[in-house]
């Protein structure tokens, strides 16, 4: 029996282990919430803080991801605050309202965009749809590791974190989560990671 049990409304869960730990993250980091909002207001070039992009799930269905924006729109250039936002990861932050929505898991694959899905495909093959028998994540192994070699990792941490979780339930899943978690917090502290 899961250690936290899920409420149903209309046989939709309305409270999981997933959501408990987006409230309580983002309850954690409201100060770097509203220092990221303070700096993109200051940087005032006149477009939305948020960036919103249509991203790939569970089962490759499509949701809307959230970030906070770091470059300019219709162009590939990065913004000055949005430099320190990617080098921080302050900029997914948003993703944690992905979370209360159920589109992400507190771990699982980095959701990839459907340009980014074909491409990878075709490099990897069937192993490579592995990572969507699982839900997407906002921490992940291959959050973790790196922007080295990107897209080998992206297809074995998907595969590697689909058997870690298989095989956890419970406090496991639980602590497993915490493990990202610690892992995630670390990479902030060094600045360093990937970030999609």
């Amino acid at each position: 029996m899961e250690l936290v049990q899920a409420l149903s409304l209309n046989g939709k869960r309305i409270i999981t282990i997933d959501r408990v730990w987006a409230l309580l993250l983002i309850i954690c980091s409201s100060p770097f919430f509203i220092l990221c909002v303070i700096a993109l207001w200051v940087q005032n070039d006149g477009h939305p803080m948020i960036f919103k992009q249509t991203r790939l799930k569970k089962h490759r269905e499509r949701f809307t991801l959230y970030k906070f924006r770091t470059m300019i729109p219709g162009t590939k250039t990065v913004t000055g605050v949005g430099y320190w936002l990617r080098l921080s990861h302050l900029d997914e932050l948003p993703q944690l309202w992905n979370m209360m929505l159920g589109d992400m898991s507190l771990i699982g694959p980095r959701p990839l965009t459907e340009d980014d899905d074909a491409k990878w495909r075709i490099k990897f093959g069937r192993r490579f749809d592995e990572r969507y028998e699982i839900d997407a994540g906002t921490f992940g192994l291959e959050h973790i590791l790196g922007r080295e070699n990107q897209q080998r990792r992206t297809a074995a941490c998907a595969i590697l974190l689909k058997r870690q979780l298989r095989h956890s339930r419970g406090i496991r899943k639980i602590l497993l989560q915490a493990h990202y978690v610690f892992l995630a917090f670390l990479c902030v502290c060094k600045l360093r990671g990937s970030s999609t």
